[in-house]
C-alpha cells in the first residue's frame, strides 16, 4: 500500500524514511504518556453496574439475553478477573489505552493512503492525522470510562478491517479470498465489541470504492473483485441476525428518527460541531444562548463541509476528501438516527468513529496548498492542537485522578469491615467534573456513578466486596471553594436525620472538596462492639456517669492535624455533656479552641449508646507553632469538668497530647 502511494512524488531518502518513522514512534509513544495516569482511575459511571453483572458470569461473559450484547470487550475484563481475582481498574484502563494508541497509529497509515500527494507530504499530512486524532479532546471519556473501551475497540477493528481490503485491492488470486475472510473476521469482531461495529462493514466498502476510485484516476486496470464486498455482506447480516434474533436493547429499540426526526436533527448537530470542533471552541463564548446553539454548533460543522466542497469542486484531493467525508457521515448519521438526543448529549466517546474521518478531512485540509511553507504552518496547527487539547483535558484528567485517590482510600478503609456492616458516605461526588456543556452542545462531565448504579454496586466494584452502603448530603459538613462544580449522592437530611444515619451504620465518612487539596475521603468515625477488658487511656467521671477514652493520638498529614480518638461510655450521662480540645504553644499559650460533640459535632457524647466503642478522627485548626493538645470531657450545664483517672494512676481534668513533628497518614 504505502509502496503504491509513494509513486506519485518518487523515492524519499532512506534517512527522511527513518526520521518519519522516528517522528511516528515518538508521536505514539508521547501520546501514550500523556493518557497513562488514566491507568490510576478509579471505576466510573456504569463501570460498576457492568462489573456487577459480569462478576459471576463465565469466561465468555455475555448471553444473548443481554442488555448489552458485547462478549468480544468484556472477554478481556473476564480475562482480568480469571487471571488477577478481580476487574481490577488499572488493568481494565490499559485495553483504553492500547485501543487507543493502536487505532491512532492505524489512522496515520490510513492517512498515508488516501492522500494522492508526493510521499513527503503524505507522510506530513499522516503526522497531523495522528496527531489530531491522538489528542482529539472529546476522547478524553473513552480513556476514562472502562466499559467505554467498546468505542476504540470497535474502530481499531474496524481500522484492521479496512487496512486489510486496501492491501486486497492489490492482490490476485487465493491472496484476494484470504485477505478478504480475514477483513470478514474483523468486521464481526467489531459487531461484538459494540452493537454499531457493524458500521465497518460500511467502512469496508468505502475503501473498496476509494481503490477504484484511485485506480480508474490513475489510469489502471480496475481490480475491483465480487470477494471484495463480502465484509460488507457480513456486517448486513449480523445486524439482520442481532435485530431477529437477540433480545438485547439495541435490536429492540425502534430508531430515534422514526419517532422524534427533531431530535434526529439535533445530534446531527452535536456530530457537526464535533467535525468543526476548532470552530466551536473559538464559539464558546456564545454559551447560554438557548436553542440557538445548535445553528451555532451546526454552522460550525458547515463551514468546514463546504470548504471540503470546495475542494472537490476544483478537483483538489477529490478522492481523499470523499474518503474522509464518507468515513464521517457513515458515523455520525447512524449514530444520530438511532440514539436519543439525551443520551447523546452526555457521550462525547460517540465522536470516536466518525473522527477517524473527520481529522482526516482536517489533515487533508491543511495540507492541500502547494507551498512548502505551507506545510510548515499546517504542522504549526496541528502542534497547536495537541497543546490546547492537552491543556483542556488536563484538568478533568487531574479531578478524575483526585476521585480516584479518595475511592481507593475508602477501600482500603473498608477491607477490614464485613460485608453486612452498613456504611454510610456523607456528601459523595456524584461528578467528578464540571457537569456542564464543554463546547456548544452537550453535558461533557465525567460522572462518578450512573443515576441507575446503586451505592452498592459502586462501592462493591473497587474490591469485589458488596456492602449495605447508603449516602447522604449534608450541606453544613460539605466543604468547598468558590468553584465548587461538583454533583453529590444521596438524600439531602436535617441534623437530627444525620444523627440516626450515623447511628444506624459501622462506618462514616466524610468526602470534602476544599482546594487546595481537592477531592478526598476521610473516615469520621467507625462503630464497634464495646471492648470491657480494654485499659481505657483515661476514665472521666462525674456523679454516676463515666466515660472511658480509650485512645488518643494526634497524626500530621499532608499539613493537617488530625486527632483519632477512641470513645466508650461506660455509664452514659444523663446530662449534655461536652468535649473540649484546646491547642497550645510551647511557651503555655492557647492558641485555638476546637469544642465540639463526636462526629463533626453531630453525636453528643450522652448519646453515645452504651456496649458500643466509637473511633473518631477530628481535623483540628492549622497552626505550625502547636505543640501540645489538651482534651478533657465537661459538663454542659455547670462547666464542671469531668475527673480523669489515666492508666498510670494519676487523676487530673485533662489529657495532654505532644504535637509529632514528623508526617505520617497512618491512622
Amino acid at each position: 500500500m504505502s509502496a503504491e502511494a509513494n509513486t506519485a512524488g518518487g523515492e524519499t531518502s532512506p534517512l527522511l524514511k527513518w526520521a518519519y518513522r522516528g517522528a511516528a514512534l515518538g508521536l505514539l509513544l508521547a501520546l501514550f504518556a500523556f493518557y497513562a495516569p488514566v491507568l490510576r482511575v478509579a471505576p466510573l459511571h456504569d463501570d460498576a453496574l457492568l462489573i456487577g453483572m459480569l462478576r459471576e458470569r463465565p469466561l465468555w461473559g455475555s448471553a444473548t439475553s443481554d442488555p448489552l450484547f458485547r462478549p468480544a470487550a468484556y472477554l478481556l475484563w473476564q480475562v482480568v478477573r480469571v487471571l488477577f481475582g478481580w476487574y481490577e481498574a488499572p488493568l481494565l484502563k490499559v485495553f483504553n489505552l492500547a485501543a487507543h494508541v493502536l487505532s491512532t497509529a492505524l489512522v496515520i497509515k490510513l492517512a498515508e493512503f488516501v492522500s494522492a500527494r508526493a510521499a513527503r507530504s503524505q507522510r506530513v499530512l499522516a503526522l497531523i492525522a495522528g496527531a489530531l486524532f491522538g489528542w482529539y479532546p472529546l476522547f478524553y471519556q473513552a480513556m476514562f470510562w472502562s466499559s467505554a473501551l467498546v468505542h476504540p475497540l470497535f474502530t481499531l477493528f474496524g481500522l484492521l478491517a479496512v487496512h486489510i481490503m486496501l492491501r486486497a485491492c492489490t492482490r490476485r488470486g487465493a491472496q484476494v479470498w484470504a485477505q478478504s475472510a480475514l477483513a470478514v473476521g474483523f468486521v464481526l469482531l467489531a459487531s461484538l465489541s459494540n452493537e454499531a461495529g457493524f458500521m465497518s462493514a460500511l467502512w469496508t466498502g468505502l475503501a473498496v470504492m476509494r481503490c477504484a476510485w484511485r485506480d480508474w484516476h490513475q489510469h489502471r486496470a480496475l481490480h475491483f473483485r465480487a470477494v471484495l464486498v463480502l465484509p460488507l455482506l457480513a456486517g448486513i447480516g449480523y445486524v439482520l441476525v442481532y435485530r431477529l434474533g437477540f433480545s438485547a436493547t439495541w435490536s429492540s429499540k425502534t430508531p430515534v428518527v422514526l419517532e422524534h426526526p427533531l431530535q434526529a436533527a439535533q445530534n446531527l448537530a452535536y456530530f457537526l460541531q464535533a467535525l468543526g470542533l476548532p470552530l466551536a471552541a473559538l464559539a464558546r463564548a456564545a454559551l447560554g444562548i438557548g436553542a440557538a446553539r445548535y445553528w451555532l454548533a451546526a454552522g460550525s460543522g458547515i463551514v468546514i463541509l463546504v470548504i471540503c466542497l470546495a475542494y472537490i469542486m476544483r478537483g483538489r484531493q477529490v478522492g481523499a476528501l470523499l474518503f474522509a467525508l464518507g468515513w464521517w457521515g457513515i458515523s455520525s448519521v447512524l449514530f444520530s438516527v438511532v440514539l436519543s438526543h439525551d443520551y447523546v448529549l452526555q457521550s462525547p466517546r460517540l465522536t470516536y468513529a466518525p473522527m477517524v474521518g473527520g481529522v482526516l478531512m482536517w489533515s487533508v485540509l491543511l495540507l492541500s496548498g502547494q507551498h512548502k511553507g505551507w506545510r510548515t504552518g499546517a504542522l504549526g496547527a496541528a502542534l497547536a492542537w495537541i497543546v490546547w487539547s492537552a491543556r483542556w483535558m488536563m484538568p478533568t484528567m487531574a479531578e478524575a485522578e483526585q476521585v480516584s485517590a479518595a475511592m481507593r482510600t475508602l477501600r482500603d478503609d473498608l477491607r477490614d469491615l464485613p460485608a453486612t456492616a452498613p456504611v454510610l458516605l456523607i456528601n459523595a461526588p456524584f461528578w467528578n467534573a464540571p457537569s456542564v456543556p464543554t463546547f456548544l452542545i452537550g453535558a461533557e462531565g465525567m460522572p462518578l456513578i450512573a443515576e441507575y448504579g446503586p451505592l452498592p454496586l459502586w462501592v462493591g466494584s473497587l474490591d469485589g466486596v458488596y456492602r449495605d452502603v447508603r449516602a447522604v448530603q449534608h450541606a453544613i459538613l460539605l466543604s468547598r471553594g468558590t468553584t465548587f462544580t461538583y454533583g453529590l449522592i444521596g438524600e439531602q437530611v436535617d441534623d437530627g436525620a444525620l444523627r440516626a444515619a450515623i447511628l444506624a451504620s459501622r462506618r462514616v465518612y466524610r468526602f470534602d472538596y476544599d482546594p487546595p487539596l481537592g477531592t478526598r475521603v476521610r473516615r469520621l468515625a467507625a462503630f464497634e462492639p464495646a471492648a470491657p477488658q480494654a485499659m481505657p487511656l483515661a476514665r472521666f467521671s462525674h456523679e454516676a456517669a463515666a466515660v472511658h477514652l480509650l485512645e488518643a493520638r494526634l497524626v500530621r498529614c499532608d499539613d493537617q492535624l488530625l486527632l483519632h480518638l477512641t470513645w466508650q461510655n461506660d455509664q452514659p450521662p444523663q446530662q449534655p455533656t461536652g468535649v473540649f480540645v484546646h491547642g497550645y504553644d510551647a511557651a503555655g499559650a492557647q492558641l485555638w479552641v476546637a469544642d465540639r460533640d463526636l462526629i463533626e459535632g453531630y453525636l453528643p457524647l450522652e448519646q453515645l449508646p452504651g456496649g458500643v466503642r466509637l473511633q473518631e478522627t477530628r481535623l483540628l485548626p492549622q497552626a505550625p507553632e502547636t505543640a501540645r493538645v489538651l482534651l478533657g470531657v465537661y459538663d454542659r450545664g455547670t462547666l464542671t469538668r469531668y475527673t480523669a483517672l489515666l492508666a498510670d494512676g494519676r487523676t487530673t481534668t485533662e489529657v495532654t497530647l505532644e504535637v509529632p513533628t514528623a508526617t505520617s497518614c497512618a491512622r
